[in-house]
């Protein structure tokens, strides 16, 4: 089984490690605001700007959580479940075509989508293009061993 990059791996450790500290930061602001502190007071003891302890207490007096909330956007033509019966039809054969597995899912699910959002999802799960003595397949891109 390939290693994971150890870059990687440290990078996500880090982002985990900085948004839970940003939420226990939030919940102890909350903390100090319920038990009446002042603005100046909750940002002396938790050595924060005053303006970001307003940010913090305006936001969870409008939204009442302390998480952040998804970004708004376009909801995504495929689920999961479909994502996986994409995968699974390359995975079983490799040189299946993009129009191809649109027109199967198309038909199963009644939902129409350009052949482009499979193309999209395959190179989002690393499957990529590959040109083998003229015939056209996806392979999964493999990850190298880096010790």
């Amino acid at each position: 089984m390939p290693k994971q990059n150890t870059k990687e791996g440290s990078s996500l450790e880090g982002k985990l490690k900085k948004k839970i500290k940003k939420i226990e930061l939030r919940e102890k602001v909350i903390e100090l605001h319920k038990k009446g502190l002042s603005y100046n007071k909750i940002a002396e003891e938790t050595k924060k700007p005053k303006s970001t302890i307003q940010c913090i207490i305006q936001k969870f007096k409008s939204t009442g959580v302390i998480v952040d909330l998804p970004r708004t956007g376009r909801p995504k033509v495929l689920n999961d479940s479909d994502v996986e019966f994409v995968l699974n039809a390359v995975r079983e054969n490799p040189k299946i075509s993009a129009v191809s597995i649109t027109n199967e899912l198309s038909k199963q699910k009644n939902i129409r989508f350009s052949p482009q959002v499979v193309r999209n999802t395959l190179h989002k799960n690393s499957f990529f293009w590959k040109i083998i003595k003229k015939k056209t397949f996806y392979i999964k891109k493999k990850q190298e061993d880096e010790s």
